[in-house]
């Protein structure tokens, strides 16, 4: 059975010119996918196709080109996610790697240096969350050379 295709109306050259900027160089694997959807939908591809090339479902790119319709530029990006805030801020995370890495072998103290420095109580499972995320490896810094942690601490000092 052929389903019924529906194809963005309109695009300004300039328009074409920004879908293809955005499909080409954007950051967002979305942005780009959805950039580049649009794009196809404008040269008269079907929505069956734009899904099989997309590797999404044909609902997903009809609710792309609706958004492009209705928000422009806006609809290609995601929309804010709920989720758990973080406990700590990056500054804060950056003062708790620092602490832990003073005393590596004592978690317990490890914990209370950062509570005393942010003010702030956290548990063991996420200093070790936040030790692998930003170093790798686990709670000890023993095995890990220490210009490698300098060099991710000033990476996230920087951001």
């Amino acid at each position: 059975m052929n389903m019924p295709n529906k194809f963005v109306s309109h695009l300004t050259a300039e328009d074409v010119t920004k879908l293809e900027q955005l499909w080409q160089t954007n950051a967002n694997f979305r942005v780009r996918n959805r950039a580049h959807a649009l794009l196809l939908s404008y040269r008269r591809v079907g929505i069956d196709e734009i899904a099989r090339i997309c590797k999404v479902g044909r609902d997903a790119v009809s609710r792309w080109i609706n958004n492009w319709e209705a928000n422009s530029y806006e609809g290609l990006k995601d929309k804010a996610k709920s989720g758990r805030r973080a406990t700590l801020s990056h500054t804060e995370e950056t003062v708790a790697i620092t602490t832990a890495l003073k005393v590596p072998q004592s978690p317990a103290r490890q914990l209370a240096e950062i509570e005393k420095k942010t003010g702030k109580k956290i548990s063991r499972g996420i200093l070790k969350r936040l030790l692998k995320k930003n170093i790798g490896g686990n709670e000890s810094s023993a095995a890990k050379p220490s210009n490698a942690v300098g060099k991710n601490l000033r990476g996230r000092e920087a951001s």
